[in-house]
């Protein structure tokens, strides 16, 4: 959205600097354009720039707590508020599809750590233990012949 210098870029009650209006709509577009790109590459199950992604959002993170700071004393503009509303619902499709990633590589972690302690584990505290240990399906076990059946 283009500024027209004429409205106010900010509320009535006191305005920014063009260059900072235009900083932080240049921001807002780079950081939305950031989370579009990861939350896509989400869904295609593509790992491959995650790490780059994640630095460029904690920087552009920064630069945002910057601008904000400077801003504190003012009210947003119409333009402004629209802006970090789609970011903001933007943001809410990136958190949605970072946790799926996580639930998964949980579920993922859980497999392995199960799979891990059932190859170490030599069964002596398994129910199926006895069941195990009696190729010919007796029954087996321990105790049996012992009168501990």
């Amino acid at each position: 959205m283009a500024r027209t210098g004429e409205a106010p870029l900010w509320g009535d009650r006191s305005f920014v600097s063009p260059d900072t209006y235009d900083a932080l709509v240049a921001l807002i577009g780079r950081l939305d354009a950031v989370i579009a790109t990861e939350t896509a590459a989400l869904g295609r199950h593509d790992h491959a720039g995650l790490a780059e992604a994640t630095r460029q959002k904690r920087q552009g993170l920064l630069e945002m707590a910057r601008l904000t700071k400077a801003m504190s004393n003012t009210v947003p503009s119409q333009d402004i508020l629209a802006r970090l509303a789609a970011f903001r619902a933007r943001l809410a499709a990136n958190e949605a599809a970072l946790q799926v990633e996580l639930r998964a590589a949980h579920d993922v972690g859980a497999v392995i750590v199960r799979a891990l302690r059932e190859a170490e584990s030599d069964g002596t505290y398994s129910r199926a233990h006895g069941r195990r240990s009696d190729p010919q399906g007796q029954g087996g076990g321990y105790g049996q012949g012992y009168g501990w059946e």
